[in-house]
């Protein structure tokens, strides 16, 4: 059964202890990409629009219903992802029985180090895949259906949503041909994608 759920940062493991300083858990901004996707998933033209509101904050099963109905197959592409994830995982405890540099009990504690975050990041990394596989899907909305403006409340998940879809948009095109900005008005501050 598919699950999003926080978890955290990116772990950084080793045999003196685990940190949690690397990049952020792409949960974050999965709730406010699912507004986007619902939006453009509604547009029945291009000349319609769909207010996103911060206000609405969806649970985990309303985001889940809409990336199913956006994404019918999302199970099977996340399971046959996590199967490769899994595997390089597999490589990657195997390697540290080569760490020449340390003793054997080091070795054992980078092991249960290892497999004490084991399913923390297997979640990370469905966290991940739903979240490209959602941007995937927008950027193929907006294609379909010609969208050249999405607007979105300013905060810091939706900018980073917005840059993501900014960077989708212009591997497929040429870049500069996608503006982002954000206006700062004092009732209710915006961000702005442009597609040309």
């Amino acid at each position: 059964m598919l699950k999003i759920e926080y978890v955290g940062n990116k772990p950084l493991i080793s045999h003196n202890g685990i940190s949690f300083e690397g990049k952020t858990d792409k949960y974050e901004f999965i709730e406010p990409l699912a507004h986007i996707l619902k939006m453009l998933l509604n547009m029945q033209n291009e000349q319609e629009t769909e207010r996103i509101s911060p206000k609405n904050i969806m649970n985990n099963e309303e985001i889940l219903k809409i990336v199913r109905k956006a994404i019918p197959d999302i199970e099977k592409r996340v399971q046959t992802d996590i199967e490769k994830y899994k595997k390089n995982l597999s490589l990657e405890e195997k390697k540290i029985e080569e760490k020449n540099s340390l003793s054997q009990t080091e070795k054992e504690v980078l092991k249960k180090n290892f497999d004490f975050m084991k399913n923390y990041r297997i979640q990370r990394a469905i966290n991940k895949i739903i979240y490209e596989e959602m941007i995937n899907k927008c950027l193929k909305l907006i294609e379909e259906k010609k969208v050249q403006n999405i607007k979105a409340p300013f905060s810091a998940t939706f900018l980073h949503v917005m840059k993501s879809l900014q960077q989708a948009i212009e591997n497929e095109k040429k870049p500069g041909e996608v503006k982002l900005s954000i206006k700062l008005n004092k009732t209710s501050p915006y961000i702005m994608l442009k597609i040309n």
